[in-house]
């Protein structure tokens, strides 16, 4: 029965007027997620960074409180 909406539905489409407006849109859409891929990357590099400053931060508060230390 879905196998037969689907072919009805198909059969009734109208043919695309213009190819090249299909192929706009098909571009457009690849240079949005192109656009959404380089934002997230940007994201989680940002975040790396961050985390390795954190992390030297976090040895040299480590370094300072054992050199106070008294053995």
């Amino acid at each position: 029965m879905l196998t037969l909406s689907i072919f009805l539905s198909v059969l009734a489409q109208t043919p695309i007027d213009d190819p090249n407006r299909f192929n706009q849109y098909l571009l457009l859409a690849y240079a949005v997620m192109w656009l959404v891929a380089m934002a997230y990357l940007f994201n989680v590099a940002n975040k790396q960074r961050n985390l390795r400053q954190e992390i030297r931060l976090m040895r040299r508060l480590l370094e300072e409180d054992e050199a106070r230390r008294p053995e």
